[in-house]
Order: structure tokens, then sequence, then C-alpha cells
């Protein structure tokens, strides 16, 4: 019982936001990427730069604007909309656009299906879901093909009626180039959130015994810097245990900041000092990280 409670006067957590590895990751140094929408589904006109950016504003992306895009396309769309999705397609548009990488989306394969539902006596509503498969390919701007994949894409369109036929014909057509325009879009979004590093909250153990107190308050204000000062002073006395924790709280210091390898060091030379269980189970941690995230370095 003593042991419990020493364990929990010296240990607290502390919470912090980050990101992890894009799901596909990109080159290093791509910061632009152009999108063109080269599907020309139906009969309508191919769209540029099919789906928002919003996601890819994450981790330091940008996606060109549309208007950029439709204006390299000036004068030679066909060339980037409908000749061969290749090398030469995708340094053309990185060229004209100042991009880093490109993704195009080159096919919609539709997939419509019905589904009906009972919303009170007498009264139904029917769901035509004009679901595709929507083919992208993601270029860097070297023209390799860095991803090839199909991601699914939905347009709903509903009525009701007092029966499951009076409902289904109530449905207004869709046009093949409008469901496939929303698919694209649709399945644009899904794809730029697997081309950005994916937020995560990572919680982490901190010893706060003595001066490092000062140190886990500064954390927890937001003044990394400041701790790691406090948590360096500390690490530079002779006592070998208070050395550990110190170190120990640096790597914490060090892991949010970013420095992986560096956070590593410390855990190491801590466990050395004292091989305490919160400091094994914080290696344990980064080296998950490590495992994961090292593939995807160049």
């Amino acid at each position: 019982m003593l042991l419990v409670f020493a364990l929990a006067g010296c240990l607290t957590t502390w919470t912090h936001a980050g990101l992890e590895p894009a799901e596909l990751p990109l080159p290093p140094g791509v910061q632009r990427v152009a999108v063109v929408d080269r599907t020309q589904a139906g009969e309508g006109e191919p769209a540029v730069a099919g789906f928002s950016g919003a996601a890819l504003e994450r981790g330091g992306l940008v996606l060109v604007d549309a208007d950029t895009v439709a204006a390299a396309l000036e004068g030679d769309a066909a060339a980037l909309r409908t000749g061969p999705v290749g090398p030469e397609s995708a340094l053309a548009a990185c060229a004209r656009t100042g991009a880093q990488a490109l993704v195009t989306a080159w096919r919609v394969e539709p997939d419509p299906f019905w589904n009906f539902e009972r919303v009170g006596p007498g009264s139904w509503v029917a769901n035509y879901n004009a679901r595709s498969g929507v083919s992208f390919r993601v270029w860097d701007c070297a023209g390799r093909r860095l991803h090839d994949l199909t991601m699914e894409g939905w347009h709903t369109v509903s009525a009701t009626g007092g029966d499951r036929p009076a409902a289904r014909s109530a449905v207004p057509p869709v046009r093949r180039s409008d469901a496939d325009r929303a698919a694209v879009a649709e399945a644009g979004r899904a794809l730029a959130e697997r081309l950005v590093p994916r937020p995560v909250t990572r919680t982490r153990p901190l010893f706060q015994r003595g001066p490092l107190r000062a140190g886990v308050g500064a954390l927890r204000a937001g003044r990394l810097e400041d701790a790691a000062t406090i948590f360096a002073s500390e690490a530079a006395t002779l006592d070998p245990r208070r050395r550990a924790r110190a170190l120990h709280d640096l790597a914490v210091v060090a892991e949010a900041l970013g420095e992986l390898d560096v956070a590593l060091e410390h855990v190491a030379e801590a466990l050395v000092l004292d091989p305490h269980p919160a400091t094994l189970a914080l290696r344990a941690s980064l080296m998950r990280r490590l495992v994961v995230e090292r593939p995807a370095r160049p």
C-alpha cells in the first residue's frame, strides 16, 4: 500500500495532441497537391478539382485551388483530361500548377441500388443510392505512380409514398453525370483524409516530485521549451534516480516536439540509471511509434 501511494505521489500523466503518419504517405517535400477529375462522366464536362482540400491543410499540405487548376488546363484541357493517364500528363499538370504531386480521378464504375424504409402507417421512403467506385491515381511530379486505388462515393435521392412502388416512382431521375460528380467529390474527400497525417491524442506518464513539478506545470501550460529547460537542469544532478526521472520527462517533451530519436535516447539513458516501470512503458510506446513511422521515411 505504501508503494502504491508513493507511486501515485511521484507520477502523473500528460495528454497532448499529435499526428500519426498518413495511411497513404506522400514523398518528403510535397506541400502542394493538384487534383484533376478526368472521369468525363455521362453528358457533363468533367469537373476540375473534384473535391475540397480542407483536409489537406493538416500536416503542411495544401490542395491547389480549383481556379489555378482550371487556368492550367486552359488551351490544352483535352491533353490532361482525355489523354492517357500516365507520367506525361502528371508532369504536365504539376508544371502548370506548381504542385509537387497530382491526384487524378480517372474512372467511375456505378453500382446503384434501392432501399426502402417504412416510416409510419401507409408511408414509405424510397432511397435511390447511386453508389460508385471511383478510381484514383496519385503521382509525384517525376511521373512516378505512388498509389492506385478505388474509393467508394455515394449520391442518394429519396422520396416518400403510400407504398413502396409509389415512393419509388416519386424519386426524381438521377442524371449519370450528377451522380458521378457527387461520387468523385465524396470519394475524393475520403482519399484526402488518407493522404494527410492523422490526428491522435497521446497520454504519457510524467515524474513530478521536487523540482520536476515546476516543469510539469510548464508542460501543462503549453510551455514546452520552459519545461525542457527545467527537466534538463534536474538531469544534470549527480543523483542517479533523480537524473533518471528527469531524463524520462525530457523524453516526453522531445516526443511532443516531434523528436522521436531524441526521446528514445533520453529513455535509454534513464533506464540504465533506473529501470522504472513507467519508463519501460514509455520506451515501449516510443518503439511502437518507431515501427509504424520509420517505414514512411525515405
